[in-house]
């Protein structure tokens, strides 16, 4: 190994863990150019540390990004079904309902989009490395969350939320609201009820999109980068 290559490889290896997915893309590009380079890397050169590192922010960022949808989903099936206005309308366009519809599923898209791009790094084992142990703490995250948000949608819209429930919940705060709001957040809530399951059954499929298109992805674009670069290198060696 030269010894501008031991310096950089050293630089790397007391490198800040990443604390944001931007970050842990920079960090698995900078592995990318260690090994485009042909720097001879250790083969335990991402420690235990690193990739529980990597782990544990894709395990966060699935979390955030399936509780946002699990929260904006129920809002946004009962403004499909026409029990919660926008802006004052119930009828809405076709438009406006796919919009609406789409909006809770944004943040999943944008984020398996970004981690598309990591098919750009997955060459040499040390980027795979990494960018497995990232996808494993995404998918374990977007897993839990979904089987927590299953159960827990199906036991509040078949258990919790039954009418007589709500009716009796509410009737304890008839000192703090008057009727009429009391009668406004019973309307609320049984609207909300009605997107429960389906955003439950939406949850399994958003999930399986969210962890599979990214992998599949990865898998395919950096098989045909690694063709590439072995393509080059028999070119130059010829």
């Amino acid at each position: 190994m030269r010894k501008n290559d031991e310096t950089f490889l050293a630089s790397m290896s007391v490198a800040v863990k990443p604390q944001g997915f931007l970050d842990a893309i920079s960090e698995i590009q900078q592995y990318c150019i260690i090994e485009r380079s042909g720097t001879d890397v250790p083969k335990d050169f991402l420690t235990i540390k690193g990739a529980l590192a990597l782990f544990w922010l894709g395990f966060k960022g699935a979390l955030f990004v399936n509780v946002i949808m699990s929260v904006l989903s129920p809002f946004a099936f009962a403004v499909i079904n026409r029990s919660i206005p926008v802006f004052g309308v119930y009828d809405l366009s076709l438009f406006d309902q796919v919009f609406v519809f789409f909006l809770p599923l944004s943040f999943s898209l944008m984020y398996s989009l970004m981690l598309c791009t990591l098919g750009n790094y997955y060459i040499g084992s040390l980027t795979r490395g990494a960018i497995l142990n990232l996808l494993k703490g995404i998918a374990t995250g977007a897993v839990l969350k979904c089987f927590f948000v299953f159960v827990g949608f199906h036991y509040l819209s078949f258990f919790l939320l039954q009418r007589e429930n709500v009716s009796r919940i509410l009737s304890r705060f008839s000192t703090l609201f008057s009727s009429g709001t009391t009668n406004k957040i019973y309307y609320l809530i049984m609207s909300l009820k009605v997107g429960l399951i389906p955003t439950s059954w939406m949850m399994i499929v958003s999930t399986v999109v969210f962890v599979g298109t990214p992998l599949l992805v990865i898998m395919v674009r950096g098989n045909r980068l690694r063709k590439v670069i072995e393509e080059e290198k028999n070119w130059s060696g010829t």
